[in-house]
């Protein structure tokens, strides 16, 4: 070194400080992962309940599959077996006091009220019988891939999608 302050021989480099370490977070952090962990819970929660409150529609399904899979003897045995998948999950979705009593026009009234608008509601061509009665005649054969059983599908995907929108209101 010289003893001349003002010469350039006597600069240092400048000294930098350690950089600050990615871990322990800071608190900020831990708070917003806290959020998204409960945020993430609690829409999985949700969706575990709406699964839940929908099995008995997927169990609904199921049956109108088998119905679409069998033969038939005639149209009215398939209709009446559509025709009592729709109103076990009407009970379940509208409730044993607005559904339980209701049969033959009540009932097609009800289907049809109860169907969004742009989509054919389940009707039947052969009068149901009342439950637990048997056809007197036998017609032609018939698959179960007619008209009543596409509706029906068509009545329960309706039932699903309104559940799920009533479920997210009731909680919000």
């Amino acid at each position: 070194m010289t003893a001349n302050p003002a010469d350039l021989a006597n600069l240092a480099d400048i000294v930098l400080t350690a950089p600050p370490p990615w871990w322990p977070p800071a608190p900020g952090v831990w708070i917003v992962a806290g959020a998204l962990v409960a945020a993430l819970a609690v829409a999985l929660w949700r969706c575990l309940r709406r699964y839940q409150a929908n099995a008995f529609l997927r169990r609904a399904a199921v049956e109108l599959d088998a119905v679409a899979a069998r033969s038939w003897p005639d149209a009215a045995a398939m209709e009446t077996a559509v025709s009592s998948i729709l109103k076990r999950v009407a009970l379940v979705a509208y409730g044993r006091g607005q559904v339980a009593e209701l049969t033959g026009a009540a009932w097609m009234e009800f289907l049809a009220r109860t169907t969004p608008a742009g989509r054919a509601p389940p009707r039947f061509t052969a009068p149901l019988p009342p439950p637990g009665d048997k056809p007197d005649s036998v017609g032609a054969p018939v698959d179960g891939k007619g008209a009543p059983v596409a509706a029906a599908r068509g009545w329960l995907h309706a039932r699903k999608a309104r559940k799920s929108r009533l479920a997210g209101k009731e909680e919000a």
